[in-house]
């Protein structure tokens, strides 16, 4: 019998395979077996498919053991005793399981997890799942994902290889991987135009590659340091104070950041769309209106509303609503209204300034994405098949304790999904810190209207963090109009680099380039009409 101590030294390697019926699963694993001449494996057929598994004359060392979906599905407890029991009396140096198409991803967890009977070990003390590839026969992809529900998208999602096999133009070819990247960014994807062992070659091969994004990463760092510190000291820059500004930035990020993903991640895991939805009024002036008292009470900055707003929009909220609250929130929260005191020596006038004409260029910008509607990257449908996180096909973890578990899994990929775009925004704005920093702005005699536009593009530039934005446009007082520097305190927060860097993660070009355009151009005719009103002469 086995014993948990002895197995844990070396767990037996376990390879799944899954895809629906003449997707080519069997031929695949065939192909495989052939091959073998030195590997004790078994192969744990969960379905029967139309070609039969069949044991080569020369591979001695093969086994099969057949459990029906029947079975799997009303006494998976039998099922894995089976297993176990074999696994007791053979030594195996590998696994395969032929996973029934129709079966649910989640009955897999069973699997592994479940308890053995009398004893108070399950398969994964014994077992460890190495890969699970997926097979996907190109001329069946569009019928099974109409007929299947999110089973088919459930199993792309967690393969890390996708074999596509009888694939025969390069056409069909760029357009099936476009739209399997969709439901499963993450897979390596394979095209044969036939289910065979150059598949599996491929797949050993790609392993080799598994740290080459980590090294070109570090590499990349790596060359970026050695050209700043050659060209830098060309143009009287440091390379010690650029590193210092991204440092700082990104220390000032960070936990905001880390509160939006926790609130958005909160959202999207304990609140259910109907809970949302009726939180929402369903009028479109009053759901804006809800948005900004929820983005005055939310002590968070333009990085945490990103995620935020993407979890909104999942749920349902109506898209002006969400913009509303994105673009809103970093003008008016408590944080943003505390820095600005002190920035301006507890001048009140200059923060209900910045609250009034951030409140007035959100309400504008949401009733311009109601009047003119228009879909994002991505509706609730769409969503279902583009969920990054998984929680769609994990949600049937039970109680409590599988939502907090699913919440935190949700928090780590949120996290570093938007992550990635941040470190992106935050090195360009820091370069453009450090660029605009030497740049005589005192000799800079500008019009009104120009000097608008020239802080407006700064703050784009600069992305700063809407906490600490005031103290930077406090130092420009001296140097431009007021106005001037109220469009640098209102749009900056809205929409800058690193913002968009984030948003370009999940949603389209489009979408984005109608919201920068929208943000703009509030913001800029609100400031005119400001200017135009003499404004100033009341706040300074």
């Amino acid at each position: 019998m086995l014993k948990k101590s002895e197995v844990l030294q070396k767990a037996i390697p376990v390879n799944i395979v899954t895809g629906f019926l003449n997707s080519g699963k069997t031929t695949f694993l065939n192909s495989i077996f052939s091959q073998n001449k030195t590997k004790k494996i078994c192969c744990i057929q969960l379905e029967s498919g139309n070609v039969p598994l069949c044991i080569n004359t020369n591979n001695q060392h093969l086994a099969i053991l057949t459990f029906t979906k029947k079975q799997l599905d009303t006494d998976i407890k039998f099922v894995i005793n089976g297993i176990y029991q074999y696994l007791a009396d053979h030594h195996l140096d590998e696994i395969w399981i032929e996973w029934n198409g129709m079966t649910d991803f989640s009955v897999l967890e069973s699997l592994f997890l479940t308890h053995i009977l009398e004893h108070t070990v399950c398969l994964s003390d014994f077992c460890s799942v190495k890969k699970i590839i997926h097979i996907i026969n190109a001329n069946m992809l569009e019928s099974l994902l109409k007929n299947t529900g999110t089973i088919l998208m459930e199993q792309m999602y967690h393969s890390q290889f996708i074999i596509v096999n009888h694939c025969t133009t390069k056409t069909q070819e760029k357009e099936l991987r476009k739209r399997i990247q969709s439901y499963s960014p993450r897979s390596k994807i394979i095209f044969t135009d036939k289910t065979s062992n150059s598949s599996f070659k491929l797949i050993d091969t790609k392993k080799q590659l598994l740290f080459l994004p980590f090294l070109c990463g570090i590499g990349a760092v790596g060359i970026l340091y050695v050209l700043a510190s050659t060209f830098f000291p060309l143009w009287n820059i440091s390379t010690s104070t650029v590193i210092s500004i991204f440092l700082g930035i990104l220390l000032q990020a960070i936990p905001f950041l880390f509160i939006g993903v926790l609130l958005s991640s909160f959202i999207q895991v304990f609140l259910s769309e109907k809970v949302i939805q009726r939180w929402f009024p369903k009028n479109a002036l009053l759901g804006m209106l809800f948005a900004l008292v929820c983005g005055f009470c939310l002590p968070v900055c333009d990085c945490a509303t990103i995620p935020m707003f993407k979890s909104l929009i999942k749920k349902g909220v109506p898209t002006s609503s969400a913009v509303v609250f994105m673009v809103a929130t970093p003008v008016i929260n408590p944080v943003v209204i505390l820095s600005t005191y002190y920035a301006f020596n507890g001048n009140w006038k200059i923060v209900l300034a910045r609250i009034l004409l951030g409140t007035i260029c959100a309400i504008g910008i949401g009733l311009i994405f109601t009047l003119k509607p228009m879909q994002v990257s991505f509706s609730i449908k769409s969503y279902e098949y583009n969920c990054e996180c998984g929680c769609l096909f994990l949600r049937q973890k039970p109680g409590w304790k599988g939502k907090i578990s699913l919440f935190w899994q949700h928090a780590q990929n949120e996290f570093f999904n938007v992550g990635k775009f941040l470190l992106i925004g935050i090195f360009i704005s820091t370069v453009f810190q450090v660029i605009s920093s030497k740049i005589a702005w005192t000799d800079a005699n500008l019009h009104i209207i120009p000097s608008i536009l020239l802080l407006m593009g700064m703050a784009f530039l600069l992305s700063l963090c809407s906490s600490s934005d005031a103290i930077v446009a406090r130092s420009f007082a001296n140097q431009f109009p007021f106005i001037s520097i109220l469009g640098f305190l209102v749009f900056g927060p809205m929409i800058d680099i690193k913002n968009l860097t984030m948003l370009s993660g999940n949603f389209s070009k489009k979408f984005i380039a109608k919201l920068t355009i929208t943000v703009f151009f509030v913001c800029f005719l609100v400031m005119c009409i400001c200017s135009f009103i003499g404004l100033e002469r009341y706040i300074v």
